[in-house]
C-alpha cells in the first residue's frame, strides 16, 4: 500500500526550508531580530492561480499555490522551490494519517514585481 509520505518523498521534489526563528527584541523598534536557518526538505508543488495588479511601485505578479510535506513548517516561514522564492502564507493544518504519519498543507505565494512605474519627469516649459 502506498502511503503520502513515501508518495512525497518518491515524486515530490527537494526544496530548501527557510525557518524563520525570532530572537531577542531590539531596543530602539522593540521588534524581534529575525535569523533565518535553512534545511533540505521533500515538497510537491501544485500552483493554483497568478493575479497581475497595478501597484505605485508598478505592476506586481503574484503566483499562489498549495505545497505538501512531511515536514513541519509554519507561517512566514519560506520555502526555495524551482529556483523561485516562496513565502508560507497560511497552514491549513496537519492531515494524521492511520500510522500516525501525517503531512502540511500550505498554502504559498511569491509575488513580484514586473514592471516598475514610470518615472514622471516634468515638462521644464510647465515649471515657468
Amino acid at each position: 500500500m502506498l502511503t503520502i509520505g513515501s508518495f512525497i518523498s518518491s515524486m515530490g521534489e527537494s526544496a530548501t526550508h527557510h525557518s524563520r526563528v525570532l530572537g531577542a527584541r531590539n531596543a530602539i523598534t522593540g521588534w524581534p531580530n529575525i535569523t533565518w536557518t535553512d534545511s533540505t526538505i521533500d515538497v510537491m508543488v501544485k500552483r493554483m492561480s497568478v493575479a497581475v495588479r497595478d501597484a505605485p511601485s508598478g505592476t506586481i505578479e503574484e503566483v499562489r499555490g498549495r505545497l505538501y510535506t512531511l515536514s513541519e513548517i509554519k507561517m512566514d516561514d519560506e520555502v526555495t522551490y524551482d529556483g523561485v522564492r516562496w513565502r508560507v502564507e497560511d497552514v491549513q493544518f496537519k492531515h494524521i494519517l492511520l500510522s500516525g504519519l501525517g503531512y502540511y498543507d500550505v498554502g504559498i505565494i511569491t509575488p513580484r514585481q514586473l514592471y516598475p512605474s514610470p518615472t514622471i519627469v516634468p515638462n521644464i516649459i510647465d515649471i515657468f
